[in-house]
């Protein structure tokens, strides 16, 4: 009888000793798994709101335009602007990119050209002309341009007034 209990306990052991390491592995893999769809939902998230940083600032630009009869001038005339405007608590993120200096504008710019307007960079990330980024057109449209794409664009006209 104590061979047979002897012989169980072993064999026992010996099944756990072969799953374990199966175990191991197929933890370590769902670990890994996580991690990385995590970061990902996070790096989709941070570029989403870097979009949406630009489209607000191009909206508030154009508005601005529309309501005062010309460009901003400043970073503080816009960022002002958006921070009375009635959509103010939505543009809060936006705005503190342009504060920042996160967000280059293409300052006093001459929007008298409505139907020419998406071939001229109205806005852009800072990191965009050393290492492509993202930029605001001037009809409103953001989009992903490389460093050489960027360097090959058509920045928004001044006003000649």
């Amino acid at each position: 009888m104590m061979p047979e209990i002897f012989s169980e306990i072993i064999g026992i052991r010996m099944h756990h000793r072969n799953i374990l390491p199966h175990l191991l592995i197929s933890l370590n893999l769902m670990m890994t798994v996580l991690m990385f769809s995590g970061c990902s939902e996070e790096q989709q998230n941070a570029v989403r709101q870097r979009r949406d940083n630009l489209t607000s600032l191009g909206q508030a630009y154009k508005e601005m335009h529309k309501a005062a009869g010309n460009s901003p001038k400043t970073s503080d005339a816009l960022a002002e602007w958006m921070a009375e405007s009635a959509d103010a608590a939505t543009r809060g993120q936006a705005r503190d990119c342009l504060v920042e200096g996160d967000v280059i504008v293409n300052w006093d710019g001459n929007l008298s050209v409505p139907d020419n307007l998406g071939r001229f960079v109205l806005a852009f990330e800072a990191a965009t002309p050393a290492r492509g980024g993202y930029v605001v057109m001037g009809d409103g449209v953001v989009k992903s341009m490389t460093a050489k794409q960027f360097a090959a664009a058509e920045m928004l006209p001044e006003n000649r007034d």
